[in-house]
């Protein structure tokens, strides 16, 4: 009986750890990297495996229509939740926000704030479809040619389209759950059905299906996932006595412009990341090889995939960390943080170093056609990866005040590469373009976050770096 309750304990502090379940849940949703992909480059000419990459690209690219909303609604929860009565919009005024008596969540702004996203995300799907057509068909065109159905293809762009904006709607509920500190819950869903996901797309792959099958699961997922995340808000709403009603939904617009500030420079972040993270890919799906654009797109997929599943002890932290800033918990947020950053780090830097030694071997053992990138080039992946990953953090800890002061740079950074990009792949092809990418980071992105936090929370470069290699030991002062 006793061990029967340490194993339900156990299973119960498991299964409620936003950490644990959101490892689960990017496990799963990436999972395509560990388990559908190997179906996939079996099953599938080079030309349909580098179809099936590139539109899992292209979803990524419906993120954009988002415009930061997502983001700032997290944070925008998570003050609330707080119980502050109004949003920072610079380190000056964070200092001055105070929480209700109690510290108890502001169900006045809370219920405002979802009415309001309400109507805007309506408008941000409409921006998706028009950004998926108009940017992301013209991306696609040259590799649905070249697929082994041209015209099924387009239909399954198409499905893809509608998937992206399901996605989208679902969004406001998920960015909400995140900023009440229920991570754990939405990771449990979404791991759930991710499971059901890639194994039917398995099984559509295994029965000889393409690519507009693989789409059409997509689409139900999307569907799956609107359903179970709002089930989840309303379900919050409930029991905290409070009407959540779509039929009163208007707009509060001072909520809006304490917002507004936040949005639109994450909005032009979250695009000049785009470019950053996926540029490179986008140049080099225009080559007329399809092998070269399999490879590469294979490579960036896999190092994506070891970037998540890194992040997550951080990232699903998050909700946590702009509590404790709200709060002016600098102290315990220096020990909080440093140990998920190195470990995230650590981590990521042991996973890239084992895909460049062990990567190709078990390809080939898998008598799988399509190969990694070469060693070199997948050296200066992890290097600028790994710094990326650095910055990141900071990046993220710094916009928890919603003070963003590197938009510009970001943006001219992610339009610097593709440029540049697109005038050296013809002649220094796969080589070129990794090193564009490191260079143009290196020379700012990779360690301006880094300085500002450490600035802000008054973090001695030494003691910080000694935190790093102590997994937190004497992190700060």
């Amino acid at each position: 009986m006793q061990l029967n309750s340490v194993l339900r304990n156990t299973l119960r502090t498991a299964l409620n750890s936003p950490t644990l379940m959101s490892w689960a849940s990017h496990v799963v949703k990436f999972g395509s990297a560990l388990f559908l992909l190997p179906i996939i480059l079996l099953n599938f000419s080079e030309a349909d495996v580098a179809l099936w990459l590139l539109f899992s690209t292209i979803l990524g690219l419906a993120r954009l229509a988002d415009t930061g909303f997502g983001t700032t609604l997290v944070r925008a929860v998570s003050y609330f939740y707080s119980g502050v009565n109004k949003l920072p919009q610079s380190i000056i005024e964070l200092k001055d926000i105070t929480p209700l008596e109690g510290s108890s969540p502001n169900y006045d702004n809370l219920l405002s704030l979802m009415r309001s996203i309400t109507i805007i995300y309506a408008f941000i799907c409409v921006l998706a479809v028009v950004v998926l057509q108009f940017v992301g068909m013209p991306i696609a065109t040259n590799v649905m040619e070249m697929s082994s159905d041209p015209s099924r293809s387009v239909y399954a762009y198409y499905v893809l389209i509608f998937s992206a904006a399901t996605y989208l709607i679902s969004g406001k509920w998920i960015a909400f759950i995140r900023g009440i500190d229920q991570v754990a819950t939405i990771s449990r869903a979404e791991a759930l059905l991710n499971t059901l996901k890639i194994g039917l797309m398995c099984l559509m792959v295994v029965s000889g299906y393409k690519i507009l099958a693989i789409m059409l699961v997509e689409a139900l997922n999307s569907v799956a996932t609107y359903l179970f995340s709002r089930r989840i808000a309303a379900k919050w709403f409930s029991n905290s006595k409070v009407l959540l009603s779509s039929r009163s939904a208007a707009i509060s617009w001072d909520l809006v412009r304490q917002m507004w500030p936040a949005t639109w420079r994450f909005g032009v972040v979250s695009y000049g990341s785009y470019l950053i993270t996926y540029g490179n890919g986008i140049v080099v799906s225009q080559l007329d090889d399809p092998s070269l654009i399999a490879s590469f797109l294979l490579t960036q997929r896999l190092v994506y995939f070891i970037r998540q599943v890194s992040q997550t002890p951080f990232y699903s932290n998050l909700p946590r960390i702009i509590q404790m800033v709200a709060r002016s918990e600098s102290e315990a947020l220096k020990g909080y943080c440093v140990s998920r950053i190195t470990f995230g780090l650590a981590f990521q830097l042991v996973s890239l170093v084992c895909l460049i030694i062990f990567g190709n071997a078990a390809l080939s053992y898998l008598e799988i056609d399509v190969k990694l990138v070469d060693p070199w080039i997948l050296f200066i992946m992890t290097v600028y990866m790994t710094l990326e990953l650095h910055s990141a953090f900071h990046t993220q800890i710094y916009m928890t005040t919603n003070q963003i002061p590197f938009v510009w740079p970001v943006v001219i950074s992610g339009t610097t590469i593709v440029t540049i990009s697109l005038a050296v792949v013809g002649n220094f092809q796969l080589l070129g373009v990794v090193l564009v990418q490191l260079l143009i980071q290196a020379s700012f992105l990779h360690w301006y976050p880094v300085y500002l936090t450490l600035k802000m929370l008054d973090w001695p470069l030494n003691t910080y770096a000694y935190g790093l290699v102590t997994f937190g030991t004497k992190s700060y002062e």
